[in-house]
């Protein structure tokens, strides 16, 4: 249900779609998808937050067109580069992919999703690694208590733009470089 704070703003209600957390119950998926169109059918806005994973990564322009045929009214869909701490450290093995090789599928997830008009952003995403084409739905999306920059970020005119790094995170993407 939404909080009495999400009736009074209006604010979006965001939903995760983080692989490998399953509910372990028969029918979870259905259900859950149920309960979405519930809040909708109530008029609840609806963010949908993909975190990009290696168990969705080669998939994201896929992950996209099921977004769009099943969730045409999501207000907004946010693509996540994971944060690398918790529980994601205890399967980092089995999550981490290295933003630079999912990039050419995360460019043509944001473009179809943006050609049918749905509200797209980047988030957590450095913007020396996403294609210039795309780069416009990035922004500096972590927050400054938990953003660090790593040392080859220190020539680099573009950091009060940039999404940066998680401080928190036990492993940092490959290919960083100053604009």
């Amino acid at each position: 249900m939404p909080s009495e704070d999400t009736e009074k703003t209006g604010r979006a209600l965001s939903i995760s779609l983080k692989p490998g957390c399953q509910a372990g119950a028969r029918g979870s998926f259905k259900e859950t998808i149920r309960g979405i169109h519930h809040l909708v059918r109530h008029r609840r806005p609806i963010e949908i937050r993909v975190v990009i994973v290696r168990q969705n990564a080669k998939r994201l322009r896929d992950l996209a067109h099921f977004l769009f045929w099943n969730f045409p009214f999501a207000v907004h869909v946010a693509f996540m580069a994971m944060e690398t701490s918790g529980v994601a450290c205890s399967n980092l093995d089995e999550v981490w992919v290295e933003p630079l090789d999912y990039m050419e599928e995360l460019r043509k997830a944001v473009c179809y999703l943006h050609q049918r008009m749905m509200n797209v952003s980047l988030y957590n995403l450095p913007l020396c690694l996403i294609p210039e084409g795309i780069r416009s739905f990035a922004g500096a999306s972590i927050s400054e208590w938990k953003k660090t920059f790593l040392p080859e970020c220190a020539r680099c005119g573009q950091t009060a733009v940039c999404a940066g790094f998680f401080a928190t995170s036990v492993r940092k993407p490959a290919g960083i470089h100053p604009f």
